[in-house]
């Protein structure tokens, strides 16, 4: 009985709220609670927030990761708390691999969807985090992390996703397709509300044996 391929989805989302976005995460992530995860469709999230924009949920501004878990209450965070990691810096790549290790190793799949989340500019960068590095993620260091990930868990991503800005640009493509079946990416702004969870949720809960694609073109 292998244990690991027991759920299908796993969808991992870096949420950096270490900035002006941090009250967009806590929304996002009651927006996921509106669904939570289920025996076929595993939700990870680890959310930086910041000491300045949300006082709200206790106002912490450390790095915690949640298993998401359905809840009626959309102010409050009440999902599962896996870890407190202290103040870390998620532009770092080394976060990213290190959080997509840890949810695969521990939520293994048949699929995995892999969402950054935050601010982006394109060829430019992502990820800023004012605490640790408001210069944020270069896109050559996130395709480093990436292609580590591919070598130590020998798979491609289903899914690689941004919830952030700007994007949907071929220089990003180009740098990381080689370490995911399917990208999803604005070519333009995005509302600070980013991506619609819970519905896209709602979706791959009751729908959990589709395949990348029939998922990605319901997110988008």
């Amino acid at each position: 009985y292998d244990r690991a391929k027991s759920e299908k989805w796993t969808i991992m989302v870096f949420m950096n709220g270490d900035n002006n976005l941090e009250e967009f995460g806590i929304k996002n992530i009651n927006d996921m609670e509106k669904v939570g995860s289920s025996s076929d469709v595993n939700i990870i999230v680890q959310f930086d927030r910041s000491a300045e924009f949300d006082t709200s949920n206790k106002d912490w501004s450390t790095t915690k990761v949640f298993y998401i878990t359905k809840d009626s209450d959309n102010e409050q965070i009440s999902s599962k708390e896996l870890k407190d990691l202290g103040e870390i810096d998620m532009s770092s790549s080394k976060a990213l691999e290190d959080f997509v290790l840890f949810a695969m190793e521990n939520y293994s799949a048949e699929h995995y969807a892999v969402v950054l989340w935050n601010h982006g500019g394109g060829w430019k960068g992502l990820s800023n985090d004012d605490t640790d590095n408001p210069d944020g993620m270069s896109v050559q260091e996130l395709a480093n992390a990436l292609s580590n990930l591919k070598s130590k868990k020998n798979i491609k991503f289903d899914i690689i996703g941004f919830d952030m800005c700007s994007m949907g640009m071929l220089e990003v493509y180009s740098q990381i397709s080689d370490f995911g079946d399917i990208g999803i990416g604005s070519e333009e702004l995005e509302p600070g509300e980013g991506w619609n969870y819970a519905d896209l949720l709602k979706f791959i809960t009751e729908n959990p044996t589709s395949d990348a694609r029939t998922f990605a073109s319901e997110i988008t």
